[in-house]
C-alpha cells in the first residue's frame, strides 16, 4: 500500500471565450490512513475532488462531464458527490462524473469520489504521481490539443496535479521515560513508544513491535487501559514482541513498564532499540535486522542516561544540652539531637545512636520536634557508658527535619574529675544502613566531621564524694 502527502489542491479555471467555459478548480485530497487496496472497503481512504466554478457569464447546460484516468495502481472505490455522481469503467481507472442539471453563473460544483491505492503501488518518489481531470459540456467541448495546466488559475478546461508517491509505513519516532527521560537504578520505569502511522489500515495485518533491551533493563508488563489493545510476550522476554490488529491513526504512545537493574552503570548511556512493521506492505525488519542496519524503515534506537537510585541522606545538624552543667544525679538533664534528610528520597525507619561517656546512662525520651524520635532503648552499663538507640518508624521526608530529646542519668562515683568534657558520640542512619554497619558509632568516634556524625561535650558538676577519685571528702574517708 502506498499513499500521498495529505491535502492536495488543484484549481481549474476556464475563461469565457468562443471555445471555452470557466469551470474552475480541482482538489485532490488524500486522507490518512490510506486505503488497503481492497475495492469496497469501508476504511478511511483517499479522496479525489474536482471543484467546478462557473464564471462563464451564462448557465452551463447539462450534461456537464468530468473525466479522469487514474494512475496505474490507483482504483475507483465509490462516488461521494450526489449531484454529480461518478462511475468507473471495468478497469476501475477511467472515471466519469456527470451533472445532469444546469450550473448557474457563479455556482460551484464538486465532483468527489474515493479511491484505493494498491499495496504494490510502484509510483514512488518526488513528483511521481500525476492526476489529470477535464471538464466539458455541449457549450464548451474540449479544445484540441488539450493542455492540462498545473497552476491555480487554470483556464484550459484541464487541470493537472503532480504529487509525490510515498511508501506507506508505520514507525517508532521516539522513546521517552516518564517525568525526566532518565533511567533510574533499581526503579520500574514507564516507557512510551511513539507510533507514527503513515498509511496503515487493519486489513494489512497486525502491527508487530519488537523491543530489544540492554542487559540492565528488563520488560515487566504493558500498561492496562490503553486506547489500542496490544498483546505482549512474557515478562523478562528479550526481545519483547508486542502485536495489535487495531486500526491506529495518526500518532499514539504505547506504554510499557520496564525494570532498571540496581547496578546499572551511572551515568550511562543505555541503548534501547526497536523494530516495527505492519506485515503488509511493510514487513518487520529481518536479517540484517536493525542491530546491523539501523537506517532501515521500521528501525529506531535511543540512548538514555542513568541516574543513581534516589536515596535519603541523613545528617545530624547539631546537638545541645540542658542545663548548662549537668549535676551528677539521676535524671540529670537532657541532650537534644537535631537531624535532617537532605537526600532525594524519604528515609523510612531510621536510627539515632549515641555512645555515652563512662558514668552516663539513658533515663527517658522526651518530645522532640518535626520528624521526632519515637522510641529509645539502651544497652551496656553506666560504668562504661551506655549505648542508646532511638528510632522513628515513619522516617523523614525529603527536606524534612526533626529532633529527639533524650534525658540522661549520671551515676554517683562513676565519673572522673580527670574527664571534665565528657563527650557523647552520635550517629544517624537508615535502619538498613545501621543494621549493615555495626561499627557505625566506632567510625564516628574518629570522624566527627562526617555529616552523619556528631561529638558533643557534656560538662558535669558533683558534690564531694560524687566522683570516682573522692576517697576522702570533707576530711573523712
Amino acid at each position: 500500500m502506498r499513499h500521498f502527502r495529505p491535502l492536495f489542491l488543484l484549481f481549474l479555471l476556464v475563461s469565457m471565450a468562443p471555445a471555452h467555459a470557466d469551470m474552475a478548480s480541482m482538489w485532490l485530497v488524500v486522507q490518512s490512513p490510506t486505503a488497503s487496496g481492497t475495492i469496497g472497503s469501508t476504511l478511511p481512504t483517499n479522496q479525489f475532488q474536482l471543484r467546478i466554478v462557473n464564471v462563464s457569464g451564462a448557465a452551463l447546460t447539462p450534461p456537464l462531464t468530468m473525466r479522469t484516468t487514474l494512475p496505474e495502481g490507483i482504483s475507483f472505490r465509490q462516488s461521494i458527490s450526489a449531484d454529480m455522481p461518478c462511475t468507473a469503467a471495468a478497469n476501475q481507472r477511467d472515471i466519469t462524473c456527470v451533472r445532469s442539471t444546469n450550473l448557474a453563473v457563479g455556482a460551484t460544483q464538486l465532483a468527489t469520489f474515493i479511491f484505493d491505492v494498491a499495496p504494490d503501488f510502484a509510483l514512488i518518489g518526488p513528483d511521481a504521481v500525476i492526476f489529470d481531470a477535464s471538464v466539458e459540456n455541449t457549450q464548451f467541448p474540449l479544445p484540441l490539443p488539450l493542455v492540462c495546466d498545473t497552476g491555480t488559475d487554470v483556464r484550459t478546461q484541464c487541470a493537472r496535479r503532480i504529487n509525490d508517491g510515498v511508501a506507506s509505513r508505520i514507525e517508532i519516532s521516539n522513546i521517552t521515560v516518564f517525568n525526566d527521560d532518565i533511567l533510574t537504578q533499581g526503579v520500574t520505569e514507564s516507557l512510551r513508544f511513539r507510533f507514527i502511522d503513515t498509511g496503515y489500515t487493519q486489513p494489512n495485518g497486525p502491527i508487530t513491535l519488537r523491543i530489544h533491551w540492554p542487559p540492565e533493563v528488563s520488560f515487566v508488563s504493558r500498561q492496562a487501559g490503553q486506547l489500542y489493545p496490544f498483546t505482549c510476550s512474557a515478562a523478562n522476554s528479550n526481545p519483547t514482541v508486542c502485536t495489535s490488529s487495531a486500526d491506529i491513526n495518526g500518532t499514539w504512545d504505547f506504554i510499557v513498564n520496564a525494570a532498571v537493574a540496581g547496578n546499572a552503570a551511572v551515568p550511562g548511556p543505555i541503548r534501547i532499540w526497536t523494530e516495527v512493521g505492519n506485515n503488509t506492505p511493510q514487513p518487520i525488519p529481518s536479517a540484517p535486522d536493525c542491530a546491523a542496519n539501523m537506517s532501515q524503515i521500521g528501525c529506531f534506537e535511543k540512548a538514555f542516561g542513568v541516574e543513581a537510585t534516589p536515596q535519603p541522606v541523613l545528617e545530624i545538624t547539631g546537638m545541645s544540652h540542658s542545663p548548662a552543667i549537668l549535676p551528677i544525679q539521676t535524671n540529670s538533664g537532657e541532650v537534644t539531637v537535631s537531624f535532617r534528610n537532605s537526600g532525594n528520597a524519604a528515609s523510612g525507619n531510621f536510627i539515632v545512636s549515641m555512645q555515652l561517656p563512662p558514668g552516663f546512662s539513658y533515663h527517658s525520651l522526651s518530645a522532640g520536634s518535626g520528624s521526632a524520635l519515637t522510641a529509645c532503648s539502651a544497652t551496656g552499663t553506666a560504668a562504661t557508658g551506655q549505648t542508646v538507640r532511638c528510632n522513628r518508624n515513619a522516617g523523614i521526608p525529603v527536606n524534612g527535619s526533626g529532633s529527639g530529646v533524650i534525658r540522661l542519668s549520671l551515676g554517683m562515683g562513676l565519673l572522673s574529675r580527670a574527664n571534665p568534657d565528657n563527650t557523647v558520640v552520635a550517629a544517624i542512619a537508615t535502619a538498613t544502613v545501621d543494621a549493615a554497619d555495626p561499627n557505625l558509632l566506632i567510625d564516628c568516634a574518629s570522624t566527627p566531621e562526617a555529616d552523619h556524625c556528631e561529638h558533643h561535650a557534656l560538662p558535669v558538676i558533683g558534690l564531694c564524694g560524687a566522683y570516682v577519685e573522692d576517697i576522702f571528702c570533707n576530711g573523712y574517708e
